[in-house]
């Protein structure tokens, strides 16, 4: 973990975020080791590496990919920008059940959004995707955004834009 902190920083919202990084190590088995602390003149900016074992031969990757493919996400899309990426949960036991009882190609997190992400897959598997506008699941907050008079995006937008969604493809 590589977090940059402001001169002036909140230490009980950083202690929350290192106590919600245990929390998930500890559910999954994983552990914080190490890290970095730097100044940043403005923002919190955090940065982690997770390093894993996937088996031979059993890795879901970017590239895999085929025409003929269903694209599926796992939760709503859209609304980080409303703090909901700061409560996610990664979908790792999604993960692995899916790739144990299906022949899924490709896998990707969300966190360029659907719309960049999507691109990401395509681009490494040189296939194409048609997306259908009323089966991509928008998010509450995106809706409310949206009608709370804000500047925000609309919320198929938001839904395709929003980055750390963390849903899986």
């Amino acid at each position: 973990v590589t977090i940059a902190l402001p001169q002036k920083f909140d230490v009980k919202f950083v202690e929350a975020i290192y106590a919600g990084m245990r929390a998930l190590a500890e559910k999954h088995g994983t552990a914080i080791a190490g890290g970095e602390t730097t100044a940043n003149p403005e923002h919190i900016l955090i940065s982690i590496a997770l390093l894993g074992l996937v088996p031979r031969g059993k890795a879901v990757l970017r590239s895999g990919a085929k025409v003929g493919d269903a694209i599926f996400v796992t939760g709503e899309l859209g609304g980080s920008l409303a703090g909901k990426h700061l409560e996610f949960e990664p979908r790792l036991v999604e993960a692995l059940w899916l790739a144990g009882n299906f022949p899924i190609h490709a896998m990707i997190d969300l966190s360029d959004g659907l719309a960049g992400d999507l691109r990401h897959i395509l681009k490494a598997s040189r296939v194409g995707a048609e997306l259908l506008k009323s089966a991509i699941p928008i998010h509450r907050a995106a809706k409310l955004r949206a009608q709370g008079g804000s500047p925000a995006r609309p919320p198929l937008v938001a839904a395709l834009t929003d980055g750390e969604d963390f849903e899986l493809l």
